[in-house]
């Protein structure tokens, strides 16, 4: 399920923000992608600087889909609707020749443009200490609406499989930031 329309995605996207798919076989779910040099992860750069850079990433990456592409679509609810990464977070982002930065790992479906800064969102150890602070920061550094952000990424935190609710840490955000 993780990978369905991966390559699709990829083709959209026509290396705009991401690595290039060079050729692919579907059937198989098999990809040769562009090789990313030096290909340093984002992780490697203080949070801040991680939000400037995604944040700079997710807007080329948002477009309307073509007619008749496959992907499945997050809520009825938005205010637009995107092609969206769904994975973007600095762990998914190199470093490259081609350009400073590229995504890797794609996840498309189509929602909110909001929906895009969670992934990030919960893989920031901030989120965790100052959550509030936190979504304030990344939505004025992407642009986005900071009550829809709080909103989505108390969505995702409630619905985020647990194995004990009393000492989970996405549980305890959820709380925190609750409508």
């Amino acid at each position: 399920m993780e990978a369905a329309h991966e390559i699709v995605g990829l083709r959209c996207w026509d290396g705009q923000g991401t690595v290039r798919l060079l050729d692919a076989d579907e059937t198989l779910n098999a990809m040769l992608l562009e090789r990313c040099m030096p290909g340093t992860p984002l992780r490697r750069l203080p949070e801040p600087e991680q939000d400037a850079v995604i944040g700079a990433l997710l807007p080329r990456l948002w477009r309307t889909p073509p007619h008749g592409t496959p992907f499945r679509e997050l809520a009825g609810s938005a205010e637009g609707y995107v092609l969206l990464f769904t994975d973007l977070h600095a762990g998914n982002v190199l470093r490259a020749q081609r350009a400073p930065w590229l995504a890797i790992d794609p996840k498309p479906f189509v929602g909110d443009p909001t929906y895009d800064a969670t992934q990030h969102l919960f893989n920031c150890r901030r989120t965790r200490a100052a959550p509030r602070a936190t979504i304030a920061a990344v939505a004025d550094a992407f642009g986005l609406s900071r009550e829809r952000l709080r909103l989505w990424t108390f969505a995702r935190a409630a619905a985020e499989p647990r194995a004990d609710w009393r000492n989970d840490v996405w549980c305890d955000v959820a709380r925190r930031i609750a409508p």
